[in-house]
């Protein structure tokens, strides 16, 4: 008993008592919270146990949401390009989940499909050195794109980026 109390001074005394009423507290919210209890979307993403959350939980659509991607595609864009909608040689994202396809109109000129997606609105960029490419949207989820080499003055075939945002 005499070894206890000469260790006993009241640091030691106030941190046993703050050790207990901080376990305590957390025994308490083990014991009384549950899914109900957490907001929404307030957990984050590295906080949750790996493959507890599955595709179908994570919310994905083309909603109006800030600085959201609704849709991106490359198009190895070639003279031998088919002029009928394809995936061949389209690598991409739709938010609605559907393919996107693109054909070609003529030399530099395509078109770009996004199915299913009500966007009109995209940024073009090509891959060619000194290229520019430009997109209009006549219609939601359709773009049509044009590949120009300005130094040469013409229309060109280049690969090219189409981002819907």
């Amino acid at each position: 008993m005499r070894r206890i109390s000469s260790h006993l001074t009241f640091a030691n005394v106030v941190s046993v008592i703050a050790l207990l009423v901080a376990l305590g507290g957390s025994a308490f919210a083990v014991s009384r919270i549950n899914g109900k209890d957490i907001k929404n979307r307030s957990i984050a993403g590295k906080k949750l146990k790996k493959h507890t959350v599955t595709g179908q939980e994570v919310r994905r659509g083309c909603g109006a949401m800030t600085g959201q991607i609704r849709g991106w595609a490359h198009v190895d864009a070639s003279s031998g390009f088919p002029n009928t909608f394809t995936t061949s040689g389209v690598v991409g994202y739709n938010c609605s989940g559907q393919s996107v396809e693109a054909r070609k109109l003529a030399i530099g000129a395509y078109e770009v499909r996004f199915n299913g997606s009500p966007v009109t609105a995209s940024v073009t960029t090509a891959e060619g050195g000194s290229d520019v490419a430009s997109s209009t949207s006549p219609s939601p989820g359709l773009f049509g794109v044009g590949v120009y080499n300005p130094p040469a003055g013409l229309y060109k075939d280049d690969d090219f980026t189409i981002i819907t945002p």
